[in-house]
């Protein structure tokens, strides 16, 4: 959990300081990733997370969950890379790791939602579908 935490405390800031302010920064990571909240997600919201590492390093994580909404469907909740290892083809990996996931339980699509002035992410996501 406390990798989970440092990933998302160092991403967010980078992430999103040019689109919310520093208030609204602080306010969500508070919420999304209190002492209690991964732990919320894994049990009661069947989220599974997934930790990227380089010779034990943590790189980044994703969470996601099968069976969304009742249908077919890998939902990508999070997808979160530390910045000195963006543009490293990391993301991709983990998009065809999240692919695999999605065919080892049945899934027929990957799905994602990301906020809408998050252009860098948005123009990855679209990459990896084109």
């Amino acid at each position: 959990m406390e990798t989970i935490q440092h990933i998302a405390y160092t991403t967010w800031p980078v992430t999103f300081r040019d689109i919310l302010p520093a208030e609204q920064i602080s306010y969500m990571l508070g919420l999304i990733y209190n002492r209690q909240s991964p732990s919320h997600q894994m049990l009661e919201k069947r989220h599974q997370f997934m930790l990227i590492e380089n010779m034990g390093k943590p790189l980044g994580f994703t969470s996601f969950e099968p069976g969304y909404n009742s249908e077919p469907q890998l939902m990508i909740h999070k997808l979160y890379l530390l910045p000195s290892t963006q543009g490293m083809g990391i993301g991709t990996q983990l998009i065809q790791k999240l692919d695999e996931s999605a065919r080892d339980y049945n899934q027929l699509s990957l799905r994602l939602k990301v906020y809408f002035a998050n252009t860098k992410a948005i123009r990855f996501y679209e990459k990896m579908v084109l």
